[in-house]
């Protein structure tokens, strides 16, 4: 049974928001110590830009890394990770059930609605994003999107069970968590390794990203793959990687430097041309989105910050 949406106060909100930005900082000083590249990005990096920290009624934090570097820092993290953290991913938590790593405060909790029943550890969190090669050829990528979204599929269903119960999305999510990890692991392994070694020009979140890309967009089928055969040399950089690479593509020059930006009371790590990556992702990033939108956007069950 999915648990009833639980409503933060504005201390409450703030409060999580400050126990985020702790575990930002230990992520950055273990990546500044060990010479790992990393980023603030999505609505932290918009926070950044436009509010120099968090946006006001944001309840998360995002870091995006390149593969190699999250395999370093969660391989670093054994070591030099502060005691009151926890280092979670899919190796070092078997009851996990996400494509990409979280670094939480133990002694906390903070469950999402739909997630009541899974048995891994829960607690105030910030996502650690790794971000993979997506190959230049257009029938790999095909390849690569629809294995990915098997892999997220089969890794989401326990929720997806709960959450669609009733429903024939709910049984086939019912059948797919049969499956355990076992079979996701080793999908997400081989989505990798299809251009692992390729110096291509994008890459893509496989842990997020989505295979319905005409419906990630909000148009048909028919007018995305007009869309699609359209592009020239004169079309936008937005409109080359939305419809040729895809919604979640990022184009890999983006990582080749990064910079410091103010965050709320320190230093963080964003790429340094930010402004073109903002800008791909929502346009006129300084605009305001109307009052009605600015709302937390997870919805939590239950929640506890310890003695913190």
């Amino acid at each position: 049974m999915q648990g009833i949406p639980k409503e933060m106060t504005s201390e409450e909100l703030r409060k999580l928001q400050l126990l985020e930005l702790d575990i930002l900082k230990e992520v950055d000083r273990i990546c500044r110590k060990n010479q790992i590249k990393y980023s603030i990005c999505g609505g932290t990096l918009l926070g950044a830009v436009r509010h120099k920290g968090f946006i006001p009624w944001d309840d998360d934090i995002d870091v995006v890394m390149l593969r190699e570097d999250y395999d370093r820092f969660f391989a670093v993290c054994k070591e030099e990770l502060d005691a009151k953290y926890y280092a979670q991913s899919l190796e070092t938590d078997r009851l996990y059930r996400w494509a990409y790593g979280r670094i939480l405060l133990n002694g906390t909790s903070f469950v999402r609605c739909g997630q009541e029943h899974l048995k891994a550890q829960t607690g105030v969190f910030i996502d650690i994003i790794p971000c993979d090669t997506l190959s230049d050829h257009l029938f790999i990528r095909k390849v690569q999107r629809g294995l990915a979204f098997v892999m997220r599929k089969m890794l989401y269903a326990p929720v997806g069970k709960v959450r669609m119960k009733g429903t024939m999305k709910g049984f086939g999510f019912a059948f797919l968590s049969l499956f355990g990890r076992k079979i996701p692991e080793m999908l997400l392994k081989l989505i990798c390794s299809l251009s692992s070694s390729q110096n291509t020009e994008y890459l893509e979140y496989y842990g997020l990203m989505t295979l319905r890309e005409d419906a990630k967009l909000k148009i048909g089928k028919k007018a995305f793959r007009k869309k699609r055969k359209q592009l020239n040399r004169n079309s936008s950089l937005r409109e080359r990687i939305l419809y040729d690479y895809g919604v979640g593509a990022i184009k890999r020059e983006w990582f080749s430097k990064t910079e410091d930006i103010w965050f709320e009371d320190f230093y963080a790590k964003t790429i340094a041309d930010y402004d073109g990556w903002l800008t791909f992702e929502y346009g006129d990033y300084m605009e305001l989105p109307p009052m009605e939108s600015r709302v937390p956007q997870q919805t939590v069950s239950s929640f506890s910050f310890g003695d913190y």
